[in-house]
């Protein structure tokens, strides 16, 4: 975790590889974090998936994430005018 809130609190992008849920399958990550949260007791990352097909706002367990690096050597960024975690949490099914 520690990763994790290093990144959401410096504004950085994080890099790591991210299991499906069915585990076949892992893929490298670049994600600018909005924020963490637990939902039906699971840990969250909501963020911007830059490496993501299409690029866009995604919501990753935390479980299935390893390899976690701070990309420190990147800009830092801001989330998107508006951002709500608590909102985005509960849009997440159980």
């Amino acid at each position: 975790l520690q990763a994790i809130d290093e990144a959401v609190g410096a504004r950085r992008p994080l890099d790591f590889d991210y299991y499906s849920a069915s585990g076949a399958s892992v893929k490298r990550r670049r994600v600018r974090p909005y924020g963490r949260g637990d939902q039906f007791g699971n840990q969250y990352l909501i963020g911007w998936d830059e490496t993501g097909q299409p690029p866009g706002q995604r919501t990753f367990r935390l479980d299935r994430m390893t390899g976690l690096t701070v990309a420190s050597d990147q800009p830092a960024f801001e989330p998107p005018a508006g951002f709500d975690l608590a909102a985005e949490l509960e849009r997440i099914g159980p």
